[in-house]
């Protein structure tokens, strides 16, 4: 445990005793005297009735997906009336740095799911839903993309065993075999998207069920125009022409999410994984947060936000396969 992390308990516990003591007091003077006490760092909170760990996140922490934070720190699963609880108001280990090691998420990418097929490339229905059921049954916690970033660029902590779901699938089958898993778990996940390949005919994805997909919280992420490798020329192009067609492969699309969904998505997937210095600066140029590689691994939070690693989850993939995928941690570097 570090320094600073022990500063922060030893003053939350500080808070805790004033707090029990002062609520002691107070129940045989005056039924008015708050349960709460508030510092710059913590809140300590005598919880109400229909208090749920949601709702106090909700209250001090302006957001109920950050029920977590209360839930590692104070080590419970839920509240009942009555109980006293500290809830940080700051981050308390930015980078998940603890002792010698540091905190690495790994990010699922799947590319295709069927209601009964699976081979190299796609997951059946079954098997997605049992490697969901895998995640709730360890206690690990699919984080947003945009969350997933603000733990790399130090802003937010992220839960001990935080995970990212990602596809780069543009099939119906998206939409009517794997969201209606994710919403049974209440799973966030972003799917990135190929414009040039929406069509809503035959097996391809339509912009109405992109946006029914957005609307209730499933990310949509940018992966081209046309899926073109953007390492690579094509035919006879010139260099001049090559770096137009690439910026193209980011800029048209653009302006299609922003007509379709209305907003233009942060976050771009390298088509087959594919990328390289000319295509991360035009990426930068045209305004991208970050984007995501195919490389093997989990990525601790000084990754570099444009080549954050993926590991694939192809249909054949064994439960004890899928299990190794997840690496939450590795030993910090010294000199």
């Amino acid at each position: 445990m570090n320094s600073k992390t022990l500063r922060h308990i030893l003053m939350a516990a500080l808070l805790l005793i004033l707090a029990v003591a002062i609520t002691g007091c107070g129940s045989q003077r005056s039924k008015r005297v708050s349960p709460t006490r508030t510092s710059k760092n913590y809140s300590v909170v005598k919880v109400r009735a229909k208090d749920t760990l949601k709702t106090l996140s909700n209250r001090y922490l302006k957001d109920p997906d950050k029920a977590w934070i209360i839930a590692a720190y104070n080590r419970i699963d839920s509240v009942k009336e009555g109980d006293i609880v500290i809830i940080p108001r700051t981050p308390i280990n930015l980078g998940g740095i603890q002792d010698n090691r540091i905190q690495t998420v790994p990010v699922l990418a799947y590319s295709g799911f069927s209601e009964d097929v699976s081979d190299a490339i796609t997951v059946k229905r079954s098997d997605f839903e049992a490697q969901m059921q895998f995640l709730k049954d360890k206690g690990y916690t699919p984080l947003p993309l945009d969350r997933f970033y603000d733990f790399l660029e130090f802003k937010e902590q992220a839960p001990e065993k935080a995970v990212v779901i990602t596809i780069d699938d543009v099939g119906k089958n998206t939409f009517s075999v794997a969201y209606p898993v994710l919403q049974k778990f209440g799973y966030p996940a972003t799917v990135f998207v190929a414009t040039d390949l929406v069509s809503g005919k035959g097996a391809a994805l339509s912009w109405e069920q992109i946006r029914q997909m957005h609307d209730s919280g499933i990310g949509i992420g940018h992966r081209t125009k046309t899926l073109r490798n953007l390492t690579r020329r094509q035919g006879d192009e010139t260099l001049e022409d090559f770096v137009i067609a690439v910026d193209r492969e980011m800029t048209v699309p653009t302006l299609q999410f922003k007509t379709e969904i209305g907003y233009a998505p942060d976050f771009f997937a390298y088509p087959f994984g594919a990328t390289n210095e000319m295509v991360i600066s035009l990426l930068k140029k045209n305004g991208f947060r970050g984007a995501l590689t195919m490389g093997k691994g989990a990525n601790p939070f000084f990754t570099n936000n444009y080549l954050v690693k993926r590991n694939s989850v192809p249909g054949n993939m064994s439960m004890a396969e899928f299990e190794k995928l997840f690496i939450f941690s590795q030993k910090g570097e010294s000199k």
